[in-house]
């Protein structure tokens, strides 16, 4: 493997420890690079004694660290930090296309979010479109609060992300 300030090349490594294995080759920082990845972990605590549960994600980036493109995978069960924050579940995909008006699609769920402050039971957040144009939705629901939303707008560099609240309702 090699690596510059704007550049990783010449990938091809399994990294080990415990149960966790991360696999990875390609490279990345320059336009046509690539970089395929897949990470499982049966006890994240063999990496860090704090974090607790199983994990597992796959898929490739590509193209320029300020420009990256990809289809990312992954999934999580009985996360746990320092006892006190728990997640039951959670699962995302993400599918970025090349360029500004390149295709964006992002799933998100989880369940059983359990921190001292909160607790909520499912949520779940949507993105469609463009980098540049996109739809987001939001869900999230406990005992007390059932929480929908719709957003509408796009990224820009420089200026980051700026759009519309379209609904918003509890």
């Amino acid at each position: 493997m090699s690596f510059s300030a704007s550049r990783v090349w010449d990938v091809r490594t399994t990294l080990r420890l415990g149960g966790s294995r991360l696999d990875a080759s390609g490279a990345l920082g320059n336009p046509d690079d690539r970089l395929d990845f897949r990470l499982e972990s049966d006890n994240l605590a063999v990496i860090d004694p704090d974090v607790g549960g199983t994990g597992r994600a796959s898929g490739f980036v590509e193209g320029r660290f300020t420009a990256l493109s990809g289809n990312v995978k992954a999934q999580a069960a009985n996360l746990s930090w320092q006892r006190q924050y728990r997640l039951a579940a959670v699962q995302a995909s993400a599918l970025m296309g090349k360029g500004i008006d390149g295709p964006l699609h992002v799933e998100s769920s989880m369940r059983g979010l359990v921190t001292p402050q909160l607790r909520i039971d499912r949520a779940s957040v949507a993105a469609e479109g463009t980098r540049d144009s996109h739809a987001l939705q939001l869900a999230a629901k406990n005992e007390t609060f059932d929480l929908q939303g719709r957003f509408a707008g796009g990224w820009r560099e420089g200026s980051g992300w700026r759009g519309e609240v379209q609904e918003l309702a509890n």
